[in-house]
């Protein structure tokens, strides 16, 4: 069986989730999450790799957080299905009943002028955490994210993104866009798991391991004076349709040179997030190398490497 094929499955399993019971949506996609890991050999390589690097070099605990994370994508997939349903209405998804938040009070006592830079993963139910902001904390919040490269999947995703309540913004070329969201004492956020270009990137260390990490949110906030949060909307249950959106506050003691304060600020991100992360590993979705011991960089390209260590 071959990637066409797991892919056939998924168009005739997810496609109609939103005429069947949740539940059974999202064990179906479980079912198809778990079929995928084993026939997708590249992405199960690259997963059980990263997974390796979290769990110190236990292998049989990396193989099991791999396939998990294959399910929970299954889950996630079936979520972006059915808002796609409700943004062909025109509707604005209430997320009310879905997420939770714990220490919201820590983004309203940052929030004092210069906006809030939310930094966080590809994981859990990724989407929920800006309309989170959105909608439970009322404040005014934008998404930082590349433009796909297929203009029809990329209006979908707009749609649906629009659904939740917050705006995007194109990830390259609107700097000053996101100034001016900050200026308005609102809320951007920012995924920092994407291939960062190694001109614009700093080496950090993320369990345990060195990392590239795209310097952009920490210059943003040492210019825009906007203090960071990383936040990781993490599902409940393996089969659960809510999310408790985890929140930790950036912290870190500047020096007042510019290039040193961007890499201790990105380290703190980092460590803000593997705090957050390590509560359900399973449900991060990065399914290439993320590692520096497992690729590099070239002319703003990636190559990727496999190492035996």
């Amino acid at each position: 069986m071959n990637k066409t094929i797991i892919s056939a499955l998924v168009y005739i399993f997810l496609l109609p989730v939103d005429l069947v019971p949740l539940q059974i949506s999202y064990r179906l996609a479980s079912f198809i999450g778990s079929l995928a890991y084993h026939f997708m050999p590249a992405k199960r390589v690259i997963t059980i790799a990263n997974m390796m690097r979290v769990t110190g070099g236990n292998t049989e605990q990396a193989h099991q957080l791999a396939q998990k994370s294959f399910r929970s994508y299954g889950m996630y997939v079936v979520d972006l299905l059915r808002l796609l349903r409700q943004a062909r209405k025109r509707e604005v998804r209430d997320v009310s009943s879905r997420v939770k938040i714990l220490d919201a009070n820590i983004v309203h006592g940052l929030r004092r002028g210069n906006g809030v830079i939310a930094i966080g993963l590809h994981a859990g139910m990724w989407d929920f955490g800006p309309a989170a902001a959105t909608q439970l904390l009322g404040i005014p919040t934008s998404v930082v994210a590349d433009e796909f490269k297929n203009q029809n999947f990329d209006f979908l995703v707009k749609k649906i993104r629009h659904s939740l309540g917050f705006d995007l913004i194109p990830a390259k070329g609107h700097a000053l866009q996101i100034h001016r969201q900050l200026k308005q004492n609102n809320l951007v956020s920012i995924l920092i798991d994407v291939p960062p270009v190694v001109e614009e990137a700093v080496e950090v260390t993320f369990f345990g391991e060195r990392v590239l990490i795209h310097d952009g949110p920490a210059r943003l906030s040492l210019l825009s004076g906007a203090p960071i949060i990383a936040g990781f909307p993490m599902r409940t249950g393996p089969y659960s349709d809510k999310a408790l959106l985890l929140i930790e506050p950036v912290t870190f003691e500047p020096t007042g040179n510019m290039d040193t304060d961007v890499a201790f600020l990105t380290q703190s991100m980092m460590n803000a997030i593997e705090k957050l992360i390590r509560n359900d590993l399973s449900q991060w979705h990065m399914y290439r190398y993320f590692w520096s011991k497992d690729r590099f960089h070239i002319g703003g390209g990636i190559r990727i490497r496999v190492r035996s260590d």
